[in-house]
């Protein structure tokens, strides 16, 4: 045993891999782990501290949860760090050492993963310029979109006045709103679009494309017998969405006659022939044209 620890010593990692590759002694798989961790070959080493945990922890428990929770943090893996910890939690009790062990690691998981995010492209400072900007809307729509998936719960005062602002982009607006959806937001709020005025719960709203007319018109668009035809039908139908939203595509009309409208507008841009248009066709179409003129995308 005196061997692997000289060997471990000395950098020889590769060769005390090798030499326990096959053991199942607990001495040696400790051994084997701390060569595992310096060659950052994190996963193998998971595998054996799950498949061989008890071995492990009857051997030495305070290593075991220290190598354990090393990898976790190596591999990023924070749920399986906390399931690991109310593992480790439940078992009987072994001595004052391992339960100060324990007691210190939800604080020591917290602050590994909280360590892992990356640093945030946005000061403090730079956030409320650009909330307080009335005329950076591309650069908002930036920032909104780092915030989705960073911290949004703490601008939502912030995304709210976005969301009921009436002098911003309605794109901006829209994505405002759907950022409220996401945070679980119950709290009322006006949201003016298309010369409409709405009093919304975000919570409450159904996602933009989440209703089943969205499903079937696009499942029929995305087999449609002329493929490019059907690409285009179908982005002029996510358009469409976007601009309603928060009304759904029912309010244009039935799923046959979005389909056919749809189909009609994109062979119209691809100058190519197409079915002839019905009163309730052409007065579709209409209103989908005037939704995209009225709602132009974003840009810088």
């Amino acid at each position: 045993m005196d061997n692997y620890k000289t060997l471990l010593e000395k950098g020889e990692y590769e060769l005390v891999e090798q030499l326990t590759r096959l053991s199942k002694k607990p001495k040696e798989l400790l051994y084997r782990l701390s060569a595992l961790l310096s060659l950052s070959r994190y996963e193998e080493a998971v595998d054996i501290l799950v498949s061989d945990r008890d071995i492990l922890w009857k051997e030495n428990p305070v290593l075991t949860l220290k190598v354990n929770f090393e990898v976790r943090f190596a591999l990023k893996e924070f749920d399986e760090a906390y399931e690991d910890l109310a593992y480790f939690q439940n078992l009987p009790y072994v001595k004052q050492e391992v339960e100060e062990v324990l007691r210190a690691l939800p604080k020591a998981i917290r602050e590994a993963e909280r360590d892992s995010r990356p640093a945030s492209p946005y000061e403090q400072e730079e956030i409320e310029r650009i909330f307080a900007s009335p005329k950076e809307d591309y650069e908002l729509l930036g920032l909104l979109n780092y915030l989705r998936s960073h911290n949004a719960g703490d601008y939502k005062k912030e995304i709210r006045e976005v969301a009921s602002s009436t002098n911003r982009h309605s794109d901006l607006r829209t994505f405002a709103l759907l950022i409220l959806l996401s945070l679980g937001d119950a709290s009322p709020l006006e949201f003016s679009k298309n010369g409409k005025t709405y009093k919304v719960v975000p919570s409450s709203l159904i996602p933009p494309f989440g209703d089943k007319e969205y499903a079937a018109i696009t499942s029929y668009l995305s087999g449609y017998k002329d493929a490019s035809l059907g690409r285009l039908a179908a982005s002029i139908v996510n358009e469409t969405v976007m601009a309603l939203y928060p009304e759904s595509l029912n309010s244009l009309g039935s799923i046959e006659l979005i389909e056919d409208a749809s189909l009609a507008l994109a062979s119209s841009y691809l100058h190519v022939a197409s079915k002839p248009a019905t009163a309730k066709m052409t007065k579709a179409m209409e209103a989908m044209e005037k939704l995209l003129k009225e709602n132009p995308p974003l840009t810088e």
